[in-house]
């Protein structure tokens, strides 16, 4: 069964529709927005006891004792990036993909005039795009705060590119995810589990510099090195102008390898619903 698209209607215009529809469903619940806010606020404050009791017997004080090469105000930055970050997660996506190939519902989405990848990627974007512009301001409110200085203007205009690539990267993550459910009943179990390597190896849990050299090493050479961990160094002044830029350049070939798998893995799932009569 092919899923194509009309010439008559502009093909972009038919994403842009379908970002609106994810936007207005993520004003829709006002509850769900301030959930959004309340958890990272809560895990905030637990890492933020942690960490300076961590700090005060190791540093003995010193306000400017590193750990894995932070302070303990940049410790506590960058653990609410990712907090942060965290709230603009597409993890829902999959779930939506797997009960529709589940149900069969999938074949009407593919009688549609869209391309089913592209409608699903615009609408993730569109639902997360309140999160996204709540974390910069928050962000930006929690620098003063903590009485960082910002970072200069190339290198937050990197952040910001970062950051959409960052959103992006996750999407295509949960779709591939959702995917799988074209073979398998069930896709909670390796949902779960890519969630925990992630939360690890991404440095949301603790920075990547804290890992053994052999292991920082290893990632590098892994889009998990490009998550987390190097959105936040650019943010907080780990990484120059130019090292920012070989960062991102390297995270946006992994963001085209995982497209190509993306698209390897629905079109082998689209020939399977059809050799099954969907």
């Amino acid at each position: 069964m092919k899923n194509k698209e009309t010439q008559s209607y502009p093909s972009y215009h038919k994403y842009v529709e379908y970002f609106k529809i994810g936007f207005k469903k993520s004003i829709e619940y006002k509850s769900y927005l301030i959930g959004t806010l309340t958890t990272p606020f809560f895990m905030g404050i637990f890492f933020y006891f942690i960490w300076q009791y961590i700090f005060e017997v190791k540093g003995a004080g010193d306000p400017n004792f590193l750990i894995g090469g932070f302070t303990f105000v940049e410790m506590i930055v960058y653990l609410v990036i990712g907090l942060l970050i965290n709230t603009a997660r597409a993890s829902d996506i999959s779930d939506r993909i797997s009960q529709m190939i589940k149900s069969g519902d999938i074949a009407i989405m593919l009688c549609r005039p869209v391309n089913f990848v592209k409608s699903l990627l615009a609408d993730s974007f569109g639902s997360r795009i309140i999160n996204i512009v709540m974390f910069f301001f928050l962000l930006l409110g929690i620098t003063k705060v903590a009485g960082i200085h910002y970072p200069p203007a190339g290198i937050f205009a990197l952040f910001i590119v970062y950051g959409f690539l960052l959103i992006f990267f996750d999407i295509v993550i949960n779709v591939m995810i959702g995917g799988l459910a074209f073979w398998l009943t069930e896709i909670w179990g390796v949902r779960s589990s890519i969630q925990q390597v992630l939360w690890i190896l991404s440095g949301r849990a603790l920075p990547l510099s804290l890992f053994p050299t052999w292991m920082i090493g290893f990632l590098k050479w892994t889009p998990f090195f490009y998550l987390e961990y190097t959105f936040a160094s650019i943010y907080l002044g780990k990484l120059g102008f130019e090292e920012a830029l070989r960062a991102m350049g390297i995270f946006m070939v992994w963001i085209v390898i995982m497209v190509i798998l993306m698209r390897m893995l629905y079109t082998r799932g689209f020939s399977k619903l059809t050799s099954f009569g969907g």
